[in-house]
């Protein structure tokens, strides 16, 4: 009994160390072995190492089978939440094999305790395959239920506001339980293994739930001014008045005849290949002779760059290269102008008309891309190149953007 006492205990602490803003969690007793919180627990809790070399105690799945799921699933005790509200939902996942998928999810209750079914019947934030070998925290959002009118589109189109599917709450919300855990294996030696640590349950705040209201949560800008938006952060150059707004914007000079650095590359942002995007950028440039380039470099779910020799054969439909481009010519003007490009879903029937042919007042890139289908991240790029090498000509990028589109040629 005594060790037990010792082994709660610790556990606790490290719960207090590791949570961070657990004074906000409404699972602030999240350990696993506590019943009190957890109406189903997993049978095996194992000590791992988290990001800072300390041990933790995370619930974990182990590989069973490629059929079913494994006896390893967590569900919280009822929390008390009001559907006027927004939630933000929470989890470290970690795991050995990327073919094991792993669920994170909720199930909504009325004022009788009562599951709430229909459109919430089976909801999850994350769900799927290629969770890599390293703690990544997984968040989605539960909205409040006035948000639409009607109860009819509970689960948003992608947001990027959060890496896993945001919901709305049933009108009729009164609790909620949070749910996680694995299932459906594909590999045949079973030896795959899924941690799980610190969910956490917060309210959203008043001034964010406003932010995701007001802006399109489809859409997502770069900040050019923002070093931590990028992976290869472009020449800030201060501010300047583009499209109707004062807005930070990049510089690129020409040097000589080849390209010219720093190019702009943001940092990876998931996508969903079975949705179509729209990429655009801003370019004003002061010679005519340098060629502006917009593009784009898309992964799989292991951060490896997919090529045409991993994509697709559909090449009539889908033209990738190792790095496509909406745009790559010269003759820009020193007048700001928006270019745009598409890609297209993965799935996308090539019996329409041909991707190219979606009209011109839609876009002005001149290729349309289809993803391939294991694309799972992205990085947008874009930069200047092949000048005539006296070195006057400077182009200048503004409002790198990003939107899930609802235009479908």
């Amino acid at each position: 009994m005594a060790l037990l006492a010792f082994f709660l205990l610790s556990f606790l602490v490290l719960c207090q160390v590791h949570a961070g803003s657990s004074a906000n969690n409404l699972l602030p007793q999240w350990q696993f072995g506590n019943v009190s919180g957890w109406r189903r627990f997993p049978a095996s809790i194992k000590s791992v190492e988290w990001t800072d070399g300390t041990s933790v105690s995370a619930a974990t799945c182990l590989e069973e089978n490629h059929i079913g799921c494994y006896n390893c699933w967590s569900v919280s005790d009822f929390i008390k939440i009001d559907p006027k509200k927004g939630y933000e939902f929470t989890i470290y996942i970690k795991t050995t094999s990327k073919d094991m998928d792993n669920y994170f999810g909720f199930f909504a209750y009325d004022d009788n305790k009562r599951k709430i079914s229909g459109n919430w019947r089976n909801p999850y934030f994350k769900k799927g395959d290629c969770d890599p070998n390293r703690w990544k925290r997984w968040k989605g959002y539960i909205l409040p239920h006035n948000m639409l009118h009607g109860d009819n589109l509970e689960e948003r189109s992608q947001s990027f506001h959060t890496n896993g599917k945001d919901w709305i709450w049933p009108k009729l919300a009164s609790y909620v339980s949070i749910r996680f855990g694995s299932c459906y294996g594909k590999e045949d030696d079973h030896r795959g293994t899924a941690w799980f640590v610190y969910p956490s349950v917060t309210e959203i705040t008043p001034r964010l739930l406003q932010t995701y209201f007001t802006s399109d949560s489809r859409v997502r800008t770069f900040d050019i001014s923002e070093p931590r938006e990028w992976a290869g952060a472009p020449n800030y150059s201060g501010i300047a008045f583009v499209n109707g707004y004062h807005t930070p914007i990049a510089r690129s000079d020409e040097l000589d005849k080849s390209c010219y650095y720093p190019w702009g590359v943001t940092r990876h942002f998931q996508i969903d290949h079975k949705k179509m995007y729209e990429f655009s950028v801003w370019i004003l440039s002061t010679g005519r002779d340098l060629h502006n380039f917009l593009g784009f470099l898309v992964y799989d779910c292991d951060y490896k760059l997919i090529n045409a020799t991993t994509a697709t054969t559909d090449i009539a439909v889908m033209k990738v290269t190792e790095k496509p481009y909406f745009k790559q010519s010269a003759n820009d003007t020193a007048e700001w102008k928006r270019w745009n490009g598409f890609v297209l879903p993965h799935k996308y029937d090539h019996k329409h008309p041909s991707p190219t042919e979606i009209p011109m007042h839609f876009r002005n890139g001149k290729e349309t891309f289809k993803w391939p289908p294991y694309a799972k991240f992205v990085q947008m790029r874009f930069g200047t190149c092949y000048g005539d090498g006296d070195g006057k000509g400077k182009t200048y990028f503004a409002i790198p953007q990003v939107v899930v589109s609802d235009l479908m040629p």
